[in-house]
């Protein structure tokens, strides 16, 4: 069924697959509306009292706060077999969770090789075990150890520091700085005010001088385009691709990443 659903996805033109292998629960909080002091409303975990509730009784805790909403991985009908869901993993530790998602993945890269889908699993939340379930996308060692086992280009994480940094024991500059080399060939577009916008000037060169085959679309109105400069020093010295566009619209679908700067109305 995954397969065909990659399939489907691949001939639609989607290219990129955001995915979890977390069991039984999804993402876990104790609370979906805990009220800050200035009014505003988040989303909270307390450990001491997910040890004190029965993981059956899970869903029931946070069910009030949904507001009538369906949240991926805490579907009614899925929760109403929670006991069920519980007993099929009841055997189930780190090593062998870690056997399913090698099996996972050497089953659907040749259909993402097919039609260049980019599988991106996202971390753990939060970073460590739950309920006695196994949790294994949690840190560099075992996203490193993930996609060496299954060594594919389409075979990638999505690197949410939320996630991650739940567990105050990851470096997140170091973790991002060890998937070096997951990081090339992408299409950049900077967006907005490039000419006197000095980040967009010490991004092209740092990017420039960083990763290999990097493109970029730089996105402005005439007036605000990127200084010449840029443009021979950085971008034509290192036979760098790039291309030059008005409309943000024109330049979406080349995209892999979009960086947005504000036209400041002081500098005019």
């Amino acid at each position: 069924h995954y397969i065909e659903t990659l399939e489907n996805l691949g001939k639609e033109d989607i290219h990129l697959v955001c995915y979890n292998f977390m069991p039984v629960f999804d993402w876990t909080r104790t609370e979906l509306a805990r009220k800050r002091p200035d009014g505003s409303t988040v989303l909270a975990y307390t450990q001491e009292a997910v040890d004190a509730l029965d993981p059956e009784k899970m869903f029931e805790s946070i069910a009030g706060d949904t507001n009538g909403s369906i949240m991926p991985g805490w579907e009614p009908e899925r929760m109403a077999h929670i006991k069920e869901l519980f007993a099929m993993y009841k055997d189930i530790d780190d090593e062998k969770l870690f056997a399913n998602l090698k099996y996972f993945l050497e089953r659907i890269m040749p259909v993402c090789d097919k039609y260049d889908i980019n599988m991106a699993i996202h971390p753990d939340d939060p970073a460590w075990s739950v309920f006695g379930l196994p949790r294994i996308i949690i840190n560099k060692k075992n996203i490193l150890r993930m996609m060496s086992m299954v060594d594919n280009p389409h075979n990638g994480v999505t690197f949410c520091s939320g996630s991650y940094g739940t567990n105050l024991e990851n470096d997140l500059p170091d973790m991002i700085r060890s998937l070096k080399g997951r990081l090339d060939n992408i299409t950049i577009g900077l967006c907005g005010d490039l000419k006197f916008g000095r980040t967009v000037h010490s991004l092209i060169e740092a990017l420039v001088l960083r990763y290999s085959n990097v493109k970029f679309v730089l996105i402005s109105p005439e007036e605000l385009r990127v200084p010449s400069y840029i443009r021979e020093d950085i971008l034509e010295k290192h036979n760098v691709e790039f291309e030059e566009v008005e409309r943000l619209e024109d330049a979406l679908p080349k995209l892999d990443i979009l960086y947005m700067t504000r036209v400041q109305k002081e500098r005019f």
